[in-house]
This record gives structure tokens, sequence and C-alpha cells, in this order.
């Protein structure tokens, strides 16, 4: 069977401004001399289906892929190649102690619907996440940088929320109580207007 080549342009953005990158102005240095960790990681990450971003090293230096460009709106291009600290401050109070837990070698770190606020217009949203950060391994057996997979789900969590508020008002406006029943327990909860 034959197999389809892409042109960098069919590959996307990313894959063109990573590859064309003076990354030697970085502290990741020349291309050419990065750990064949980095570079596995980097092509993982271009061709996947998913927003990825990799903070490699200790400065955390950020790469990401076409739908984590999405992502982080206005930040980039200026995102590309420096340190995640520079690139979230409005995030790192939350960010940091995760990528320091998985840069330590304590293993990944997955959150649900984590709500972690982003510039990334300019003005500071409320986002929602579902995030995993993952060790990617050295070649020495330690952790060299972190894999980080996130799925915006503010919408998700937008509409659960107005779900929510929609079915307290009803139950408010008929006078209406719920309750919630743990059969493993087998107790009976109920909300103040059931007491």
């Amino acid at each position: 069977m034959k197999q389809r080549t892409h042109s960098m342009e069919e590959r996307g953005e990313m894959r063109t401004l990573i590859y064309q990158k003076d990354w030697s102005k970085t502290t990741l240095g020349p291309m050419e001399a990065w750990p064949s960790a980095l570079r596995v990681a980097v092509d993982i990450m271009l061709g996947a289906g998913e927003a990825i971003g990799i903070y490699w090293g200790e400065d955390l230096v950020l790469l990401y892929n076409d739908l984590a460009r999405e992502q982080i709106g206005k930040k980039h291009p200026d995102a590309l190649g420096r340190p995640a600290q520079e690139v979230f401050p409005e995030a790192w109070e939350t960010l940091g102690p995760i990528h320091e837990q998985v840069m330590a070698g304590d293993g990944p770190v997955q959150l649900k619907e984590n709500y972690l606020p982003l510039k990334r217009d300019g003005e500071l949203e409320d986002i929602w996440w579902d995030s995993s950060f993952n060790p990617i391994p050295a070649g020495d057996g330690s952790v060299g940088g972190v894999l980080n997979i996130s799925f915006d789900v503010t919408n998700r969590m937008r509409h659960i929320r107005e779900t929510t508020e929609r079915l307290a008002i009803a139950l408010n406006a008929a006078n209406m109580g719920t309750w919630e029943w743990d059969l493993e327990a087998r107790t009976v909860r109920g909300d103040k207007t059931m007491m």
C-alpha cells in the first residue's frame, strides 16, 4: 500500500513554526541538539487530534500544536518557546505546583472540570478544563518535561450550571423539594423543603 505524504501546509501551522523557529535563542538550544525524548514527544504532539502542550526542562519551555494554539488565543505566537510561567502568569498559582509534582517524578495529574481562568484574548476569561499532565521521560530515567492534554469544557459547565439554576427556580416556585436516596447506606436525605 502506498503511503501518502503531506506538505508542510497540510500538517498545520505549528509544525511549520516549530521547525522554522531559531531555537538556539531559547534555553532549549538548537533543535539538532534536542534529546530524542523531546523530538519524539514533539512529533506525537504535532500528529495528535487533541490540544497538546509540551513543557520541557527546568524552565518548562512551551511548545504546542494547532489545537492548543486555538485554546491560548492571542498569546500565540509569542508563547512558543517561552517559559510557561511567563505565558500563564494568571494561572501559575494553580499550574506551578502541578508541573512541579510531575517533574519531581510523582506521576501524572488529571483534573476534571477544573476552573482555571486564562487571559487568552487580553481579558481574564472564566474557563473550565479537563486536563492531564503526564511525565515525559528523559533518556537518563528522570522526567524531562510534561505532556499536557486539555479540553475546554466551559460550554458544558455553563450548560450544567444553567440547568441547575432553572431546576432550583422551578422547585422553589412549585414549593417542592428534592431528596436523595443512598441505596448502599440505606439513607434518605432531603433539602430544607423536605424537612
